[in-house]
């Protein structure tokens, strides 16, 4: 597991270099049981996610991640002091576009109303004209897009038309911070870089567009979406 936290640590700091944050959201949906980093119940779940935070935070002295819990669960939270955002993923019926305020109301009560909310799945997008601020929503692809039954194209325009709903052509400058807070999540403690290094890189996948050979180590695992040098 180190290794594997390592290898992403590498990618991770280039971004960081670069100046680009990250919304990072380790281990989501933990509490549905279906990933292999929720079989085993809470709190193992909970412990890897702090190890995963302690890694990357003080061992790497990585800073631009912007860290997102994705549980409504009260007895999966980690704690406030190593999540910036809170979150759900919603999969509602075909044209179902309710405002999920239930779940907003149990994420904002999970933080004790500290942290921004998001939706960070979704298959309907929710009524942006309601009292459930969400800070953003992400549709998955495909037929929930252009189904025309998910998310109909006259909803499609009114959504992202709407003055309620800002697009990121609206955004401004919000690289400068005016207007942003910082990360609200305990500082890094130590710098510091792991073993794997020059090892571990991409080397293939959907859309990947450098080079296909390692500097180090073997293309290996390859496949539609993803390989890596190891």
């Amino acid at each position: 597991i180190l290794r594997d936290i390592d290898a992403i640590a590498t990618q991770l700091k280039r971004l960081q270099s670069a100046g680009v944050p990250v919304l990072w959201r380790p281990l989501h949906e933990a509490e549905g049981g279906w990933f292999w980093w929720g079989a085993k119940g809470a709190d193992p779940a909970k412990k890897l996610y702090a190890l995963l935070y302690d890694r990357l935070t003080n061992h790497h002295g990585i800073n631009n991640l912007i860290w997102i819990w994705n549980s409504v669960a009260t007895s999966w939270y980690p704690g406030n002091n190593a999540v910036d955002m809170v979150s759900a993923d919603i999969y509602p019926n075909a044209g179902d576009h309710s405002n999920q305020a239930s779940t907003f109301s149990k994420l904002k009560s999970l933080c004790g109303d500290s942290k921004t909310i998001a939706l960070t799945e979704c298959g309907v997008i929710p009524d942006w004209s309601s009292s459930a601020p969400w800070a953003y929503w992400l549709v998955w692809g495909g037929n929930f897009i252009n189904d025309g039954k998910s998310n109909s194209l006259s909803y499609l325009k009114a959504t992202y038309t709407s003055s309620n709903v800002l697009t990121i052509d609206e955004l401004g400058n919000w690289q400068s911070g005016n207007g942003g807070g910082g990360s609200t999540t305990t500082p890094p403690t130590s710098g510091g870089s792991g073993s794997g290094a020059p090892l571990y890189g991409q080397c293939g996948g959907s859309g990947w567009t450098g080079p296909t050979t390692c500097a180090s180590g073997t293309c290996k695992y390859s496949n539609e979406w993803y390989s890596q040098c190891l």
